[in-house]
């Protein structure tokens, strides 16, 4: 059996997300509502050790900022700890963040995420 990549949502800031509940059993499966939650820069040690382990799984790190600079920044920081990152453009729960930023995609492109073949930078992006 292959192994099962572990995704990791990263922004600059550490950020609480959401009080609970933040999972909901709908026909067909389930939503989820995190706001994402997570450390920020702070986590960089944690991820270190992480990309160290001998039996260490594949490390999938989804960025999310508010502006081109901050996926610039977050992108040069973690890259080599990561083996693939993702530029999060999508998620509709967190104000300020996500779908905010990637609903147009003609922003997308004019802001510098969009202009080129994103597998030329070794990252993926999904827009809404």
């Amino acid at each position: 059996m292959g192994q099962v990549p572990l995704l990791l949502f990263i922004g600059l800031q550490p950020r609480e997300g959401h009080p609970g509940p933040v999972l909901a059993e709908v026909p067909g499966g389930y939503l989820n509502a995190l706001g994402l939650p997570n450390m920020g820069l702070a986590f960089l040690d944690e991820l270190e050790t992480l990309s160290n382990d001998d039996d260490r799984k594949p490390i999938i790190v989804s960025l999310f900022g508010n502006c081109p600079d901050d996926f610039v920044e977050l992108a040069e920081t973690f890259c080599q700890y990561a083996d693939a990152l993702e530029l999060n453009l999508s998620c509709p729960h967190a104000q300020g963040f996500g779908v905010e930023v990637g609903s147009d995609p003609a922003a997308v492109k004019a802001n510098g995420f969009g202009g080129q073949n994103p597998e030329n930078f070794g990252f993926g992006y999904t827009t809404p």
